[in-house]
């Protein structure tokens, strides 16, 4: 009986190792980072984060992690002030209600 219990005890133990390993490659595998050109030659970063929860938006060596917001259609990532909205390849960047990056596209 003692044999079983330290049997069963060391595959529970190997198991959760296992599984632990597995949901860090996950949560590694599920981060993108993605090059916008844009309108004008500017360009920006952005790092999907969290299962795409977060975006890492990186313009001019400033980064803001922007929350995953609601969309009709795309992407939206806002943090209230800075919205990002990104539909396939294409992007764009609003401060408040006006639009200051536009044209953006991934740089592949």
């Amino acid at each position: 009986m003692k044999r079983c219990n330290c049997l069963l005890a060391a595959v529970l133990l190997l198991l959760t190792f296992v599984l632990a390993c597995g949901q860090k490659e996950e949560s590694a595998a599920a981060n993108q980072t993605l090059v916008y050109q844009c309108e004008g030659g500017q360009s920006f970063t952005v790092e999907f984060v969290d299962n795409a929860k977060f975006a890492l938006f990186t313009l001019n060596g400033k980064t803001l992690k922007l929350p995953q917001a609601i969309s009709g259609s795309g992407a939206r990532y806002s943090d209230g002030h800075t919205t990002l909205w990104i539909k396939g390849d294409g992007a764009f960047v609003m401060d408040g209600d006006k639009i200051t990056i536009k044209d953006c596209q991934v740089k592949k």
